[in-house]
């Protein structure tokens, strides 16, 4: 699990979160044989927040998923494309 620190606006206040994500790198679908047809689609580079912390607790990641997802791939593109 990796962590991205960032700033959320809750309830019209800034507030300093610290994320906790898992990423996992492109890999390709199962063939049937070397050169066999497709058996299953590619998988695409996919981020999954497992939660939020602020500095009294945790909060739900769901209003905030797709934002931090977009601004995570952004802050770890050079390594994701390793």
């Amino acid at each position: 699990m990796s962590i991205h620190r960032t700033t959320l606006t809750i309830n019209d206040e800034d507030v300093d979160v610290t994320v906790h994500y898992t990423k996992t790198k492109a890999c390709p679908g199962n063939t049937d044989g070397k050169y066999g047809p497709k058996l299953e689609p590619d998988e695409p580079n996919h981020l999954d927040i497992d939660c939020i912390e602020t500095e009294t607790g945790e909060i739900s990641p769901e209003p905030y998923r797709e934002m931090l997802e977009l601004e995570i791939a952004e802050a770890i593109t050079p390594e994701w494309c390793d």
